[in-house]
This record gives C-alpha cells, structure tokens and sequence, in this order.
C-alpha cells in the first residue's frame, strides 16, 4: 500500500534526471583529477573552493583550472617586480629580473593554454609544459634562499599541475563533456 505513493515519485524523478541531467564534476572526479597532482589534498581544497567547480563540466572545469593557474602567475610576476623594485644588491636584482621576464613568458604561455581549452583541445598541454619549466628556470636564477619564493614557484607549479590532470581527465573522458 505504501508503496504505490513511491512509484510516481520515483517516475517523476527518473524523468527529471532525463530532461535535466546532472553535468557537473562529482567529488569523486575530483579525487580521480587530483590524485594525479603532486598534492592531492591541495588540489581539492583549492578546486573545491572555487564556486561553480561542483556544477563546471569537463570543458568548464579546465578553463576554471587554468584561470587559477594563470591568478597564481599574476601574484607571482606582481610578487617578483616588487622583488627586482625594491632589492638593492645587483645579483639579486637581476636573478628577479630574470623571474620577471619568465613569468610574463608564463603569462603568455597560459594564454595559450585558455585558448586551446576553449577550443576543447585538452589534448595539448605543452603550454603548460613549458610554463612549469618557465618556473623552475625562475627557481635556478633566484640565488638565495628564500621560503617565500619557494612557496610561490611550488604553488606555480601545483596549479600548472592541476590544469594538466583537469586537461588529461577532460582527454579520457571525452565522451561525457
């Protein structure tokens, strides 16, 4: 008897999925996309706070993923011509010159990036390829320690990374964009 109630329930349901599925990234795409990352954890955590990543398809979560790589590579090249400004010691100055000129490279390289992820060419990430070697060229250039810095490039690379997993997961999946 009490079951009777269900069945149009249960209809209406499978009928609303029919009409409006779900295209958003459920959690567990998320820990598949970011188990491939150095840092799994941080790349949940940051994924999983920026709005719409829950809702984004594949194609809308890569544009979200290289949007934030390419807002880390804007803190950092802000963050090093602020270094380059300020430093008075020659060496230094030029080792942030030179940081300065990889990540306006870096800039154009995620540019490149975006476009091919609005093209839905997930495929080819040598942007981001080059942008994480961009980085480490920063790192080599950079001749003191400095955990600031570290911080900043390891970030850099964590979110190149990041896109990079979204793009080949995009790649894999293809058929449920």
């Amino acid at each position: 008897m009490g079951c009777s109630h269900g069945i149009p329930v249960l209809l209406l349901a499978v009928f609303y999925l029919a009409i409006f599925p779900s295209h958003g990234i459920l959690h567990g795409n998320l820990a598949t996309i970011c188990y491939k990352t150095p840092d799994p954890f941080s790349c949940q955590r940051i994924l999983g706070n920026v709005p719409g990543t829950i809702s984004a398809d594949l194609p809308k979560l890569s544009l979200i993923s290289i949007n934030l790589t390419k807002n880390q590579a804007d803190q950092n090249l802000d963050s090093f011509s602020k270094l380059s400004k300020n430093e008075s010691d020659p060496e230094l100055k030029k080792s942030f010159k030179h940081c300065v000129k990889y990540y306006h490279e870096i800039q154009a390289h995620i540019q490149k990036a975006f476009k091919l992820s609005r093209k839905k060419i997930f495929r080819d990430n040598h942007p981001l390829v080059t942008s994480k070697k961009l980085v480490k060229r920063c790192n080599q250039a950079i001749r003191i320690n400095s955990l600031d810095i570290e911080v900043m490039n390891k970030r850099m690379i964590l979110s190149c990374d990041i896109s990079m997993s979204v793009n080949h997961y995009a790649t894999a999946n293809a058929h449920i964009q």
